[in-house]
């Protein structure tokens, strides 16, 4: 009995590996695909892939033909302020 509990158990644990084995293939996938990296660990400053990830979450929030979504970024508080001393 107790060797039949351990099996199931066991068997639970391997689908469990192999699918968060899985979402792990299918995340890297996406970010290879799109050449989403290096993402920043802090932010601000945005990296251009940090960037490019907001942009393309931003279009899948626009789900009819007659809608239309735009993202803009300003630019880091330190680069304006070296415009604004120049």
């Amino acid at each position: 009995m107790y060797g039949i509990f351990g099996v199931v158990i066991g068997l639970l644990a391997w689908v469990y590996l192999g699918a968060k084995l899985s979402m792990y293939a299918a995340e890297i996938n996406v970010v290879l695909a799109r050449r989403l990296w290096p993402r920043s660990m802090v932010q601000p400053p945005l990296t251009t892939a940090d960037q490019k990830s907001l942009v393309l979450q931003a279009s899948q929030i626009q789900k009819r033909a007659d809608q239309k979504v735009t993202v803009t970024f300003d630019e880091p508080p330190e680069v304006v302020e070296e415009k604004n001393a120049s």
